[in-house]
């Protein structure tokens, strides 16, 4: 697997981390059941299995994921991310744009991990910008365009997002 994949799991995972941060703040708000996403031990399941996944990912020799792998279960559980993205949760946006991006139980789709960034990065979530920057840089589902990559990167930095802020140094 070369730095890419590396990258996209990596970004998968802070993803991921991010979701169970917000989980945890449901929890103690003792609302979860009416939140997007509030079947907590479920979605805690379904992120078990994603992290599992990525790590058979990269032991495969081609490093792809089986077309029609995912158990009903998954298909369930992105059925509650897709219709809390479509009502503009910016963290479910977010999330599947990382599915996308990767590929891992659906088919991997730029332009659909580019949408959902986009509408994330448009909320302000920091790390989508931040992907969407480098989408941008990588001309990946897009013109590559440095000028629109560090227009992200500027924007996801200034909250603080680390990754941004290194490639802002690397393209000055």
């Amino acid at each position: 697997m070369g730095l890419l994949f590396t990258t996209a799991a990596a970004a998968g995972a802070l993803g991921i981390f991010s979701w169970l941060k917000k989980r945890d703040a449901l929890q103690k708000d003792g609302d979860s059941a009416n939140k997007p996403g509030g079947n907590v031990s479920s979605l805690d399941e379904f992120l078990a299995r994603l992290l599992k996944k990525g790590a058979d990912l990269r032991n495969a020799p081609d490093g792809n994921a089986a077309e029609g792998s995912m158990p009903e279960e998954d298909k369930q559980i992105l059925a509650m991310w897709e219709e809390a993205a479509q009502k503009g949760d910016p963290q479910a946006q977010f999330n599947l744009g990382n599915m996308y991006y990767i590929g891992d139980s659906i088919p991997q789709d730029y332009t659909k991990a580019f949408f959902w960034y986009e509408n994330a990065a448009m909320r302000g979530h920091a790390e989508a910008q931040s992907h969407l920057g480098n989408m941008y840089h990588l001309g990946q589902s897009v013109p590559r365009d440095l000028a629109k990559a560090r227009e992200w990167w500027e924007k996801a930095a200034a909250q603080g997002e680390g990754q941004a802020r290194s490639m802002l140094i690397l393209y000055r």
